[in-house]
């Protein structure tokens, strides 16, 4: 089976997935527990460990991609029940699985293919290729032995514009102290995703790396996911694959490889390490009105890059500083889940370079909080935000933003069982700042010690900028990196 398209990739799959979403929504209603069951969810059904993963680089001369982090996870994979929250494919989701057989949900993943051109020779002088966020609605049948499923994903930072999408066959099988869950697949690539990432611009060709523009691809697919219990409280998981690259990615001068093989595997202790659903919270109830407000300073390191392509010129400019960052978040509660949320953020650099893109911005906006127990909450909120610009590159950028601009995030804390939380945020949001549009993705996590209703802890930064034009008939992207430890300090009035 493979899946085509009627009419342009981009309408189609969004169709498909409001299509499938909806479902979703009308199944979960029909479920009179499915909100009993979420807020149920219990954190300490997940041990804590260690994975490590590798995988090959298909690019030319490039090394391969080693990783270490930490991980939740169960000993048994979501293969074997209905649980709300679920992992598939390298990402992590939520779904409605009734017993008669079907899985309808969305999936969330970041795809890790990319490069940069000081990677290898072969790559040099080549705009990069980074790694993004992708997300897309999942549909599945688990009655047979041998279990379907099909998810497409779409890229939510818009870097490729592309589709990804994989059907996968799999025969779960669990024994008393393990478990092995073998899969073949295929996976469809579209000519936008495959051109991104493999592509060979007019303006970046060389004698020895000949222009190349991608097309739909297909890939077979084999896996394997492996269990083992080897103590009482301490298992091995694992996940062992190849996939086979089409013609279409083969033939591009970047790409070194037929296949691409990945292996991982995490170590985890089995015991629970979080505030049991039950624990007292604090002196003020859940549902009473309060104010959260939250400081986040940052020492960063910036990396930036400019690159234009003007018929067969190109121009690529580089460079990496210091920077810091500081973050004023505030979040009010109004009454029971109903929340304000507001921020104001700047960073800058300690030296102006030329690329560097410093920012300054405010957002506010409504929340609410769809988890909140003894053990955890989460709060989505979406709202506007407006900022400023700064920028040396070879492309001037207007300061101001050209008003305001959506903005959609999501605020989260974990509890331990003693006086330990994580802490982390997301937001995503779009920029506009002539003649550029583009993008936006914050991320801060932060490991605190309260101290009454108060904390200060450690943590990390991200933030990532890409704005991209074709103005006066010149292709350019301007993209900003910022990444480095934090400090935070939260109060709670």
């Amino acid at each position: 089976m493979i899946v085509t398209h009627c009419g342009s990739p981009r309408t189609s799959s969004w169709l498909a997935a409001w299509v499938l979403l909806a479902l979703s929504g009308q199944a979960a209603a029909a479920d009179s527990n499915f909100l009993e069951r979420l807020r149920a969810f219990d954190v300490n059904q997940y041990a804590v460990g260690v994975v490590v993963t590798t995988s090959d680089n298909v690019y030319v001369g490039a090394r391969d991609s080693e990783v270490i982090y930490p991980m939740l996870a169960q000993f048994d994979p979501s293969d074997f029940d209905d649980g709300i929250l679920f992992g598939r494919d390298g990402g992590l989701g939520v779904r409605f699985a009734p017993p008669f057989g079907l899985e309808i949900g969305a999936l969330i993943k970041v795809q890790g293919l990319g490069f940069q051109d000081e990677d290898s020779s072969a790559l040099a002088g080549m705009p990069d290729r980074s790694w993004t966020v992708e997300a897309g609605p999942t549909i599945g049948w688990r009655r047979w032995p041998v279990r379907v499923d099909w998810t497409t994903y779409a890229d939510l930072l818009r870097r490729h514009g592309g589709l990804n999408h994989y059907l996968r066959f799999s025969l779960p099988v669990r024994s008393a102290r393990g478990y092995l869950v073998p899969e073949i697949g295929i996976r469809r690539y579209s000519a936008e995703f495959v051109d991104f990432y493999f592509g060979v611009p007019a303006g970046v060709a060389t004698s020895e790396r000949p222009a190349y523009q991608g097309n739909v691809a297909d890939n077979p697919s084999l896996a394997v996911e492996w269990g083992r219990r080897i103590m009482r409280n301490w298992f091995l998981r694992g996940r062992l694959g190849m996939e086979w690259l089409d013609s279409s990615i083969t033939g591009s001068p970047i790409v070194g490889d037929d296949e691409r093989a990945f292996l991982s595997v995490g170590l985890f202790y089995d015991q629970p390490a979080f505030a049991p659903l039950d624990a007292p919270l604090g002196e003020r109830a859940p549902a009473a009105p309060s104010v959260r407000l939250q400081l986040t300073a940052a020492g960063l390191d910036v990396d930036t890059s400019f690159a234009a392509i003007a018929g067969d010129d190109s121009t690529v400019e580089r460079a990496a500083t210091d920077g810091r960052l500081l973050y004023i978040d505030g979040t009010v509660r109004i009454a029971g889940p109903h929340r304000i949320v507001a921020g104001l953020f700047e960073s800058e650099h300690s030296g102006r370079t030329r690329n560097c893109a410093c920012l300054r911005a405010a957002h506010v906006g409504y929340g609410i909080g769809v988890l909140e127990d003894r053990q955890k909450d989460v709060t989505l909120y979406a709202g506007l935000h407006l900022s400023e610009l700064g920028s040396d590159s070879a492309a001037p950028v207007s300061e101001r933003s050209d008003g305001p601009r959506p903005v959609l995030g999501a605020l989260a804390t974990l509890r331990f069982r003693g006086k330990w939380v994580v802490g982390g945020e997301a937001r995503w949001s779009l920029l506009a700042h002539e003649p550029y549009r583009g993008r936006r993705l914050f991320a801060v996590a932060s490991l605190r010690r309260t101290f009454g209703r108060t904390s200060l802890g450690l943590g990390y930064v991200f933030d990532r900028i890409h704005l991209e034009s074709s103005a006066a008939g010149v292709q350019s992207e301007l993209d900003a990196d910022y990444a480095g430890p934090s400090l935070a300090i939260e109060g709670t009035f």
